[in-house]
């Protein structure tokens, strides 16, 4: 994806595009609400996005271009789409779970990956690796 000096980090380019390609000819406001910017942001994210080739826009909402699709796939090879998880014993929070694929090597002790979730808005995070058929915390040093 071409780079440009917007104040959003990449996490908020991927959200959009995730909620676009789940939500064709899903509406900017809409998406302002599941994405949690202002609609003025938005439609700046949008704009950026038209600008690029990576969308459509039409009075009905927004659809992914064939860019914004390669985009998608390119992501989709290391990563699953964002999903609902329950965790009743750990918290009654809304929690949200994705896998990277071939990532283990990368996560150190789980604190700086907890780290960044929060600066981007969540409430917490729990960073856990699998290998052989089992989830384990990193390791911490």
């Amino acid at each position: 994806m071409a780079r440009v000096s917007l104040a959003f980090s990449d996490v908020y380019f991927i959200r959009t595009i995730i909620e676009i390609k789940k939500n064709p000819l899903i509406g900017r406001k809409t998406l302002s609400c599941k994405i949690g910017i202002s609609e003025g942001s938005m439609r700046t994210l949008l704009n950026h996005f038209k600008e690029q080739d990576i969308l459509t826009a039409t009075h009905k909402g927004h659809s992914l271009t064939p860019a914004g699709d390669k985009i998608i796939s390119g992501f989709l090879n290391f990563a699953s789409f964002p999903f609902e998880i329950s965790l009743p014993d750990m918290t009654r929070d809304k929690c949200i779970g994705i896998i990277l694929k071939d990532a283990s090597e990368k996560i150190k002790s789980g604190i700086e990956e907890r780290d960044i979730a929060i600066r981007e808005g969540c409430n917490g995070a729990y960073i856990l690796l699998y290998a052989n058929n089992e989830f384990k915390f990193p390791s911490v040093n």
